[in-house]
């Protein structure tokens, strides 16, 4: 079963003009004001579509002249390519509110040429600055495994006597290290790690985990338990990282028997082409919660994004067996929304999919 992707040429080639707007200063002003408004689920947000039509448009004045079909999806790319973006800073704990400061984190950014960033050389790039503050530099060495880095920046912490690394942030990876660093062991390491990565040592104010750094250390139990159960608690580009990870058998059964949780990690950009392929090899899979969830899920990166998750929605309708279709549309309030999506034509609406939608559920 096919889940990794290989982007397209046009695609590679739409990335690297839309990561030059990216750069572009106007376009960055603009993209600050995105980053500071509160993101909501399943609601409609007037000021982010009206802020992202003026970047949209403000994007495709600047495009030197291209074929007619790719302006349009630069303009969109700039879109995901951004919230890329805005992912890494969550999943890093480093959003202005929670950090406080300005430091213009777009310089340590390294992409790939699928539009998505390379985690591993933005985070070696990351700790190599010393503008940074030193235990954000920690965590994210403790959460990447760099344990040389790790290693380095512990003994320039006791030098230094910086504040207790914690407060800056802490998951299962700061708590293993800091105690591996400060009290010793005389287990091995690996049955440490396996100690410490329990998902009953979660908290619910631990920052998100690089899990796919210590994947390989954990029982089969425990990484199934993270990927199905407390995926919000790693980070967002883990889940295909860790696939890598497991044998076809182990893969095999986690499509089986979560295909929810395999799908809703297919509605993430830039893998959305290959969500109908997985779908229609797991639909057998799938129960009504199920279904109900993944249309769910679509209305959310719809009403963030405005990705084109109305086409792929429709296409994931045809292939949901009829019996279900019937006990989806029982429920005339929750289907309404379902409804709208498959129904719309632009040439019949005055108003956009996002804005139509918003009116009967929002407003």
């Amino acid at each position: 079963m096919e889940f990794n992707s290989v982007p397209s040429l046009l695609h590679i080639t739409s990335v690297r003009i839309a990561l030059r707007l990216l750069q572009d200063i106007e376009i960055e002003k603009m993209l600050d004001l995105d980053i500071m408004r509160p993101y909501r689920l399943n609601s409609f947000d007037r000021g982010r579509h009206d802020l992202w039509k003026l970047i949209e448009k403000t994007a495709m004045e600047k495009l030197p002249p291209l074929p007619p079909s790719l302006p349009i999806q630069v303009a969109k790319f700039i879109r995901q390519m951004h919230y890329e973006f805005v992912s890494w800073l969550l999943d890093h704990n480093l959003m202005s509110e929670e950090k406080g400061c300005c430091i213009n984190y777009r310089k340590f950014i390294c992409w790939k040429t699928d539009g998505t960033i390379n985690r591993i050389k933005t985070a070696e790039k990351f700790i190599e600055d010393e503008e940074i503050e030193h235990p954000d530099r920690l965590i994210v060495a403790c959460n990447y495994l760099f344990v040389c880095d790790i290693l380095r920046l512990w003994r320039q912490r006791k030098v230094s006597g910086t504040e207790n690394v914690t407060r800056a942030g802490n998951n299962s990876a700061v708590r293993v290290w800091m105690h591996l660093l400060t009290k010793g062991n005389k287990k091995h390491v690996h049955e440490v790690f396996r100690d410490f990565f329990r998902t009953e040592c979660l908290s619910e104010s631990d920052i998100p985990l690089r899990l796919s750094s210590y994947f390989r250390f954990l029982s089969l139990e425990c990484r199934r338990d993270y990927l199905v159960n407390y995926s919000f608690a790693i980070h967002a580009d883990d889940f295909r990282l860790c696939l890598f990870q497991m044998s076809e058998q182990e893969r095999t059964e986690l499509f089986q028997t979560m295909p929810r949780v395999v799908l809703m990690n297919y509605l993430n950009w830039p893998l959305q082409y290959l969500f109908l392929k997985m779908a229609k090899e797991l639909v057998q899979y799938l129960d009504l919660a199920d279904f109900e969830n993944i249309m769910d899920g679509m209305l959310s990166f719809l009403f963030l994004n405005e990705y084109d998750y109305a086409s792929l929605f429709k296409e994931f309708w045809t292939i949901i067996p009829d019996c279900f279709k019937v006990e989806l549309r029982k429920d005339i309030k929750r289907f309404k929304p379902f409804e709208i999506i498959l129904n719309y034509d632009r040439k019949l609406y005055s108003k956009s999919l996002v804005e139509t939608l918003a009116e009967y559920c929002y407003e």
